[in-house]
Formats: C-alpha cells, sequence, structure tokens
C-alpha cells in the first residue's frame, strides 16, 4: 500500500515537472517571438525612415532601357517621390531633381502615363527644378519624358530626338503561296485583319497604316512644340535623331551638359546621388500592420497551446 502510495506521488511529481518544463518552453518561445518580432519591427522602421542624406546632394532618378513591360511604374513612382525629398531637405541653394534619362523609347502610352505621374508629384512638390538629363539616347518615348522637365540637357555625344511615329509589320503571304499554303482571315469590317502577317496587304490597308502614322506622328510632333515652345517653322518631325549641339540649334534641348555640370556647376559642388528604391523587407508586411496586434495573437496561441497541455495532464 505504502509503495503504491509513493508511486503516486512519484508519478504527480513527474507529471509536475513535466509540465513545467513545457511552460518554461512555451515561456522562452513567447519571449523570442517577442524579441524577433521586435527586431523586425525596428529594422522595417529603420528602412521605411531610411534617414535622408546630409549636406549638399542631387538625386538623380534613372530611366533606363526601353519603355515598356520592364519599367515598374510603382518603382518608378516610389523612387522619385523619394527623389523630391531629398531634394527638399538637401543644403543647396536651389532643389534641384535630375531624371537621367537613357532609353532608345518605346511604348508612348507607357510615358503618358509615368509623365502623369510626373506632373502630380511636381504640382506637389513646386519648389523643386526638374532636370531631365539626357544619357547616351533620349528618343521617341524617352524624350516625350524627358520635354517634361523644367529643364532639357544633352551631353556632347548623346543622340536626341526620334520624333515621330512607326507602325511596323512583316509579311509572309508570298513565303505561304510559294508553299501551297493557303491562310485565309475572315474580318467584320475592311481593315479588321490589317496587317494580318499571313495575307497580302491592300492598298487600303496601306492607306490606313499610312494614315495613322501620320496622325500619331503629328500629336507627337505637336506635344514637343508646346513644350518646347517651338516655332511652326523648325523642322522637327522627320524621325531622326540629332546629336547634343544640333538638337540645342533647333530648341529640343536647353544645353550641352551631363548630370555632374548640374551639380557641381549649377548646384556649388553637390554630390549626384542615385536613388534606388530599397527591396522589400521580408518581415515588412508582417510588421507594417503593428507590433502589438501580432504580439497579441502569439501569445494568445501559446496559451492555448498550454492550456491544452495542462488539460491532458
Amino acid at each position: 500500500m505504502q509503495h503504491a502510495i509513493q508511486q503516486e506521488y512519484y508519478d504527480l511529481a513527474l507529471k509536475e515537472l513535466r509540465r513545467r518544463r513545457r511552460m518554461r518552453w512555451l515561456r522562452n518561445a513567447a519571449v523570442g517571438l517577442a524579441a524577433v518580432f521586435a527586431i523586425a519591427f525596428g529594422v522595417q522602421v529603420a528602412r521605411e525612415r531610411n534617414a535622408l542624406p546630409a549636406g549638399k546632394v542631387v538625386p538623380v532618378v534613372r530611366v533606363g532601357g526601353e519603355i515598356g513591360a520592364a519599367i515598374d511604374l510603382q518603382d518608378l513612382t516610389a523612387r522619385v517621390e523619394k527623389a523630391f525629398e531629398v531634394a527638399r531637405t538637401s543644403q543647396t541653394e536651389k532643389k534641384v531633381l535630375i531624371l537621367s534619362i537613357d532609353s532608345p523609347g518605346g511604348d508612348p502610352t507607357l510615358a503618358q502615363r509615368i509623365n502623369a505621374r510626373l506632373r502630380y508629384l511636381r504640382s506637389k512638390n513646386p519648389d523643386v527644378r526638374v532636370v531631365a538629363a539626357c544619357e547616351r539616347m533620349c528618343a521617341s518615348a524617352a524624350y516625350m519624358i524627358a520635354i517634361q522637365a523644367d529643364e532639357v540637357v544633352a551631353g556632347p555625344y548623346s543622340l536626341v530626338g526620334s520624333i515621330g511615329a512607326v507602325i511596323t509589320a512583316f509579311n509572309v503571304s508570298e513565303a505561304l503561296a510559294k508553299l501551297g499554303v493557303q491562310y485565309k482571315a475572315y474580318g467584320s469590317g475592311t481593315s479588321k485583319a490589317m496587317l494580318n502577317p499571313f495575307i497580302p496587304a491592300t492598298p487600303g490597308d496601306e492607306a490606313k497604316a499610312r494614315q495613322l502614322v501620320e496622325t500619331l506622328g503629328a500629336l507627337f510632333v505637336q506635344e514637343v512644340r508646346q513644350r518646347r515652345k517651338l516655332d511652326a517653322s523648325v523642322a522637327i518631325d522627320s524621325g531622326e535623331v540629332w546629336t547634343a549641339a544640333d538638337a540645342l540649334k533647333l530648341g529640343l534641348i536647353d544645353r550641352v551638359a551631363v548630370v555632374e555640370d548640374v551639380a557641381f556647376g549649377d548646384l556649388a559642388g553637390a554630390v549626384p546621388m542615385i536613388i534606388e528604391n530599397p527591396k522589400p523587407y521580408p518581415l515588412g508586411p508582417l510588421v507594417r500592420s503593428g507590433l502589438a496586434p501580432m504580439l497579441d495573437w502569439v501569445l494568445a496561441r501559446l496559451a492555448s497551446a498550454a492550456t491544452d497541455i495542462a488539460g491532458r495532464q
């Protein structure tokens, strides 16, 4: 009998010891998780605030490559917003933001969307002057973006222009005919199958394509004339690109200069600062909504687990 009582006390003591060990483990886990979230929260806040640089700096936002799918509008907008903030807090006498553009052109609709965002951000920062610096090439849709700036500059070896529109298409109908292959397209209108590469282009298709090109090209030319305040006698509708010297004569740019000329000359030795959009922090979405709610949830889950463990003893 005494042995049975001792065994029962031993079993109870062992269960209590195991329960305390589990509770200690849960408590340590809760403290560890709290520490992890606290550190993550601090890192995220530091990254998002990203203390602005002190001294004389001029922010530079790069717009490079084809104006198309490779450009992330959200990323570009975030970088421009950051650049305006840097420009406002810079210790330079003049507040300047530089758009460094190096692109052969691309999608004019995307260029217009970029321009709309630039106009909106500029309206919120009227004290900051925007300078577009044409790098190796600033052509077509890229130049369409450049003319939104207060000033357009280009290096002596830059190529500027290509003002106009183009529609490209290939046609393999003759090759298919030689192979004895027939391709038919049934359109609801006379131009529905226009520019289909597998059927011969009709004179009407050719005329319509030419009309579209001329209309879109004239629209681009008109926009450049308005933005650059050019007289109608200035011939800029040839679709060609010009060197910086020739572009200056035509009025397409304001002067021959590079980014460093703007920073070191106009801004008395300011340091050009490339604005990058920081990569999302892995725990950012987790901690951005607030540390306390997340910790409450974790602690509640741990408490629930502890209760279940205790209940099974």
